[in-house]
């Protein structure tokens, strides 16, 4: 089998109300498809993180290291993207290129040999998947952050991931507010994009400690290692980060120094599902967790959950079938087309769970009419 096309797909989709995080809000949902059409006339299809339009250029750039290749060389091609590209950059729409185009591979050799791209991964290993709703987005609406978290606890989610980080009393009203409208029993993740400084972020921590978080995410900016250091030297808070970063090595100081106690790779911008693994299998050997960051369309959420298909139970093993600690899937709830119409059988979550698709390669069908209603590269 040789693949005999690559086509980057730029899509946009225009939210009716702008959201965003403390780093800013955005009016519109943004992605890029990768479509592969091998010589049998099979398709698999990745996705990936970044300007759409600038990383469709960039698939474009890498092409003709896939065209007329096998993609169960997938491992020998992707090296030679990162080794003989080095000085376009280890993170950002390089990258994410690769990993959509590497991502699309894992898609086509899945249909290719009729089964899941987790049994290519490793195994699989769970059917379901515990999730936590992201939501809690800034706004400009008053009653913007009231509104999401009514919704997402009228879904029945008891885990919720809201967006802090404008400053210590805006992010306590709102952490106030989350438990208020949920109940004392919510499970909150608490995120600041990576928005503070050490002394800021611990001046959190205490205010924070005693309360129900599950982690404390993205504190700092990925590249303030020595400030990681001093904020989970200083709290009892677990911490979580990593989706600003990309390929292992990107990964090494957080896991290996210890520095978080989740590791958050995204498939669509780390690298591909082989990079986000490799990844896995780091922090599993320093003893460190992992949750897939999930931010994207329903290709990205496809592949994100072949990935926790294919993570083994650690370090524990299970006991009356429960998990000392769930791995926890990324479930986003601000508006976004590009995850709920893309895809022929959107996803759905039932109680706090979500399915694994089954199905050949990553398990689901595009919606190609929707694909281009969205498109925005047409002349």
């Amino acid at each position: 089998m040789k693949i005999r096309a690559i086509e980057a797909i730029p899509l946009r989709y225009d939210v009716p109300e702008p959201y965003g995080s403390a780093r800013g809000m955005s009016a519109a949902r943004v992605t890029c498809l990768v479509r592969l059409e091998s010589d049998e006339g099979l398709v698999g299809v990745g996705e990936a993180y970044g300007p759409p339009l600038v990383v469709a250029a960039q698939v474009r750039e890498l092409a003709p290291l896939f065209l007329g290749q096998d993609p169960f060389d997938r491992e020998r091609l992707w090296a030679e993207a990162v080794n003989g590209r080095y000085h376009w950059g280890r993170t950002g729409p390089h990258v994410g290129a690769l990993s959509g185009i590497e991502t699309a591979c894992w898609d086509l050799m899945g249909r290719a040999v009729g089964r899941p791209v987790a049994k290519l991964l490793g195994g699989w290993n769970r059917d379901t998947v515990s999730v936590y709703g992201s939501t809690g987005y800034f706004t400009d609406a008053p009653d913007g952050f009231r509104r999401q978290v009514e919704q997402a606890a009228a879904e029945g989610l008891r885990r919720l991931k809201i967006k802090c980080g404008a400053s210590l009393a805006s992010d306590l009203e709102r952490v106030d507010l989350a438990f208020a409208i949920a109940g004392d029993d919510l499970e909150l993740l608490v995120d600041l994009n990576g928005n503070y400084t050490a002394d800021l972020a611990l001046r959190l921590c205490r205010e924070l400690e005693g309360r129900r978080i599950v982690w404390l995410e993205e504190p700092l900016p990925s590249e303030d290692l020595n400030g990681y250091a001093r904020v989970r030297e200083g709290t009892t808070l677990p911490i979580a980060s990593g989706e600003a970063e990309a390929l292992r090595v990107g990964f090494r100081d957080l896991i290996t120094r210890r520095l978080v106690d989740v590791v958050q790779p995204d498939v669509t911008s780390c690298g591909g599902l082989g990079e986000a693994k490799a990844i896995v299998q780091m922090a599993q050997t320093w003893n460190v967790r992992f949750a897939p960051h999930v931010w994207g369309g329903g290709v990205a959420l496809a592949a994100s959950l072949q990935l926790c298909a294919a993570v083994p139970l650690y370090p524990h093993a299970p006991l009356a079938n429960r998990e000392a600690a769930p791995l926890l899937f990324e479930y986003d709830r601000g508006p976004n087309a590009l995850r709920d119409e893309l895809l022929t059988t959107p996803f759905e979550v039932r109680g706090d769970r979500i399915s694994i698709p089954s199905g050949p390669g990553l398990g689901v069908e595009v919606n190609w009419d929707t694909v281009e209603r969205y498109r925005i590269d047409r002349a």
